[in-house]
């Protein structure tokens, strides 16, 4: 909510002194095909995710822009690059991709910059296991096969992990 994301940049900068970096990082949208999302599906992902990270900009803009720096990154899922019909809600990332691109170039004279992160399939997690059987009952197959055939098609023949981190 717009109150819940000032409260929070307020309590923030409150503690903190200021607010250098913003991280926006929603949950998922449910899956399904077109024919199958309904009205409150659409709305309840849209407040989600594009309209949350608008309100949570929106909230330290005034702050980056006094301080003349800051960054501002957004976490966008897969769906906004390669739309599938099993997963229609995939364009509330395209819009997350519109926004940071527009914001960014408004931004930029005022030190701030805006980009979009796209991490790719992670797993082991529970919302991987429903695009996996989601996507393999849409194609008629098992989900085991379905996986095996899924990671074998990324670059590196394997997912990234919950637990990864880079090497220091």
């Amino acid at each position: 909510t717009e109150a819940g994301v000032t409260r929070g940049i307020e309590d923030a900068i409150r503690q903190l002194g200021r607010v250098d970096i913003l991280i926006n990082n929603a949950g998922s949208s449910p899956l399904g095909s077109f024919d199958k999302v309904t009205d409150q599906q659409w709305m309840d992902s849209f407040a989600l995710k594009p309209m949350g990270y608008v309100r949570a900009i929106r909230a330290v803009l005034p702050h980056m822009r006094a301080q003349h720096s800051g960054r501002i990154v957004n976490v966008v899922g897969a769906g906004g690059r390669w739309a599938v019909s099993e997963y229609v809600m995939g364009c509330m990332n395209a819009a997350v991709l519109h926004l940071t691109k527009t914001v960014a170039e408004l931004v930029a004279p005022d030190g701030i910059s805006v980009t979009a992160v796209n991490p790719g399939p992670t797993g082991p997690t529970d919302r991987m296991e429903q695009v996996f059987t989601a996507w393999a009952a849409h194609l008629g197959m098992e989900v085991d096969a379905f996986r095996k055939q899924y990671i074998n098609g990324l670059p590196l023949r394997r997912m990234a992990s919950t637990r990864e981190r880079s090497e220091e």
